[in-house]
């Protein structure tokens, strides 16, 4: 019985090796044998890897760009997150400085605007009827 169940092992580790190479023609399955005329072509790029930039990098990259952010603070606070938006990783770095750029550009509480010429006009109205008012009421 043990020596039938060396040949039996001894078979099938040589049917094994055909089948691997291709040479059995009566395996159960055949090699997978590629049609060249079938290859398929893509027209999308395949993205690289994401690499995290330096902070020299980013530096030349605002100067070269003209945008007014610290890229100090861009690199540590992406760094901090792991250059994630999110919870996705980042593709586009300088992608993120053109966001940065825009919100960098927007005032977190909005200004006063310089009074117009009529605005002038009408408070300077009110302060005379005012300082006219408390002259009478002495």
């Amino acid at each position: 019985m043990k020596q039938a169940i060396i040949e039996l092992t001894a078979a099938v580790r040589e049917l094994a090796a055909a089948i691997k190479e291709g040479k059995e023609e009566n395996s159960p399955t055949p090699p997978i044998r590629r049609n060249p005329k079938k290859q398929t072509t893509t027209t999308t790029r395949a993205r690289a890897r994401f690499v995290k930039p330096t902070v020299d990098e980013v530096a030349a990259h605002v100067r070269a760009k003209g945008y007014t952010f610290d890229p100090v603070s861009f690199w540590n606070y992406y760094e901090s997150n792991g250059w994630k938006v999110g919870r996705n990783t980042m593709k586009s770095w300088t992608s993120a400085c053109v966001t940065w750029q825009r919100k960098e550009g927007k005032p977190q509480t909005a200004a006063p605007e310089e009074p117009s010429e009529a605005d002038r006009f009408l408070m300077e109205c009110m302060a005379k009827s005012q300082s006219g008012r408390k002259e009478a009421a002495r």
